[in-house]
Parts: C-alpha cells; structure tokens; sequence
C-alpha cells in the first residue's frame, strides 16, 4: 500500500499540466440573479445569488481571482453559473480534483495577486505554479477522508434548512391573514455604531457574508477599513437591504458588528424576538421590500416603507408559537456550530494530510457525495 509519508513518492508538475480545464467564468447580468432561481452563480468569494440558467455541471476547485480575498479555493460538485471572478480548476488523469482543491487551498495563493486597489489573480499566473503530487492511490483516498466530512457540513445545513422553513409553515399556518398591525409596532432599527475598526472577523457581518435564499451567515471575505459599523447583540434579526430579492436573512447568536448596508432589526419584546425573525423570513416580507426599493443596479430597499409592512398582533395568544420558534432557532445555532466545528476541524487536517503526516492507507472507498459548494 503506497504511503504518504514518503516524500520520494511526491512528483512535481505545472498547474497547467494536471489540468483539464483551468478557466474564469462568464460574466453575468445583474438582470439575471434572483433570489429563487434553479442554480447557484459562483463568484470569487462563493455564492452571490441563484440563477435560472448553468455554465458548469461537473466537479472543480473554485478559485476567487478578484478582490482582497483573491485566491481563497472552494471544492465545488453540482451545476452551477461561475462568474468571471471564478477561476474553474478540473484535474486530468493525474490529480483527484477534491484532493487539489484541498491542496490549492493550502498554498496561500492571494499572495500572487497584484499589489494595487483591487487586487486580482490571472489564470496565467496560476498556471504556472508549482504542485507536488502522491500518487492517485494517496490522493483518492484524502479525497474520500474529506469529502466525508464536506458531506457532514452539507447535511447539517439542510436540516437546518428544513428546521427554518417547517417552522415558517408552520407560523404562517398560525397568522393566517391577519394584519393588523405595522412592522414599527413590535420592533426598531438598531442604530448603534462604532467604528468599522472594531469590526472581528469572526462576528463581522457584510451584504456579501449573509447568504442568498435565506441560506443564514458565512464569514465575511473581508473586514472594513474605514467608517462605522453597526453594533447587533444576540437575538436581532439582520437582512441585507442590497438587492432585497436575494433574500439574505440571519437570526443572530452572538453579538456583534455588521455593515450599514445590514438592517438590523430588534425586538421591542424580546420574548418575541423569534417570532420577529420568522415574520421576517416570509417571503411576503421580501416581496414588500423589493416593491420599495430603490435604484436600479443595486437596489437599496426603503427603510421606512419596510416598517409599515402588515402583520399580526404580538400577544399572549402567541405564547406557544414563540416557544416553538424559540426551540427551532436553539436547534439551528447547535446544529451551525457543529457544522464550524467540523469545518475547522477538516481545516485543522488538510496540512497533516498534505504532508503524509496522517496515515490515509485504511480509509474506505468513495461514496456519493451531494453536490454543494464546500469552504
């Protein structure tokens, strides 16, 4: 059984010549994302909202070409439309292209981009670099080791998926059609700020950070170097007022800072503040904010109209659904921060793995893995 750990069995190629495709995307029209559409569009820093039509159907390392985090790699399986920020790299005969995606993203590659304000990654320039390969053997089974836990992550997100939107079924069943009272009634904009300097990677959240189609909070790409931030505490409700039609909500579990551009919507009850979340994650509400919005290529929706929208009365009769809502939401945390624990771990392995220090000889073979995008 070949061995990782022996370096002799490494063996040195170009990027390019253990590559069947290594290409950016296509650019696409503003015109063409959508909140609900069938397949994801994949930028430099991973999904920037749904689309109806697919450039790309097959595996590939992702890697973001433009921007301050340029260079960051994402193992991708599925269809989905890559964007001329994504760079798509699929392997030939001689590389697993889960194992290079791993690999890629080890080897720091934001360091070649240019040096000026926005900085980029050329396809040629990653052509030419330099990966050190074990054999097939080695590489498939560290595929199979972290494919197992990309998959984890993946259903651990589903669930949470299912959770959030059993839970809005079942809160509309409860509301029915009743609007007797004004958004304004039961909560109000949070206005603190601080300086965009106090901003941490880990609590930080951007426009860009808060995933489409209600997918909740990834880390923010990159963090403010100027300006204000607004201050959000555990238990405000944030959406993304950029291109409302995206859909970007997050129930909020820790304190934190976000970007202005982030409504932050808090409780004036807070026993309610899980039902605010859930009336804010109906798509009625979205549909009220995109119908206020404003402008044309970013479209910015209109704050005070957003307060008017129609919803029921907050009382004691909603006891047991903010109870429900409550659980559903607790459960969600738990189940996002076993999913960060296993993505760290997963982290934590991929140096060890690429060194040969981890013995992968007694890994079992392959599965089929779902297809999602994994970073």
């Amino acid at each position: 059984m070949t061995q990782l750990g022996d370096v002799c069995n490494f063996k040195e190629w170009k990027l390019a010549e253990v590559c069947d495709r290594l290409s950016s995307g296509k650019v696409i029209r503003s015109s063409e994302l959508t909140g609900n559409g069938a397949y994801p569009v994949i930028g430099g820093n991973g999904e920037r909202g749904r689309t109806e039509t697919y450039n790309f159907d097959g595996e590939c390392a992702v890697v973001g070409r433009q921007g301050a985090n340029c260079g960051n790699t994402r193992f991708f399986k599925g269809k989905a439309y890559m964007t001329e920020h994504a760079v798509v790299v699929q392997g030939n005969e001689k590389v697993n292209t889960r194992y290079l995606a791993a690999l890629l993203s080890t080897m720091h590659l934001g360091q070649l981009s240019a040096q000026s304000a926005q900085p980029g990654l050329s396809v040629k320039t990653l052509a030419k670099q330099t990966v050190a390969l074990p054999p097939r053997e080695v590489q498939d089974r560290i595929a199979i080791l972290l494919t197992t836990i990309d998959d984890s992550i993946y259903n651990i997100n589903q669930t949470n998926g299912y959770l959030l939107e059993m839970m809005d079924a079942r809160c509309k069943s409860v509301f029915g059609n009743e609007r007797d009272c004004a958004l304004n009634a039961v909560c109000s904009y949070v206005g603190d700020k601080t300086s965009a300097l106090n901003a941490e990677s880990s609590t930080y959240v951007s426009t860009e950070s808060l995933i489409a189609s209600k997918g909740g909070r990834q880390l923010a790409a990159s963090l403010p170097k100027s300006g204000k931030a607004t201050v959000y505490k555990a238990g405000d409700t944030l959406v993304s007022n950029i291109r409302p039609y995206f859909k970007k909500i997050w129930f909020a579990d820790m304190d934190g800072t976000c970007s202005t551009d982030v409504l932050v919507f808090r409780a004036k009850n807070p026993s309610y503040k899980s039902l605010l979340f859930f009336t804010l994650y109906n798509d009625d509400f979205f549909a009220h904010l995109v119908a206020g919005s404003k402008g044309t290529k970013m479209p910015r929706g209109d704050k005070n109209q957003a307060m008017h929208y129609g919803i029921p009365t907050f009382d004691e009769s909603l006891k047991q659904l903010a109870s429900q809502a409550n659980h559903v939401l607790a459960l969600v945390s738990s189940n996002s921060h076993q999913a960060k624990a296993l993505a760290e771990l997963r982290d934590a392995l991929l140096p060890k793995l690429m060194s040969g220090e981890i013995d992968v000889s007694k890994v079992e073979l392959p599965t089929q893995a779902n297809s999602h995008l994994c970073g």
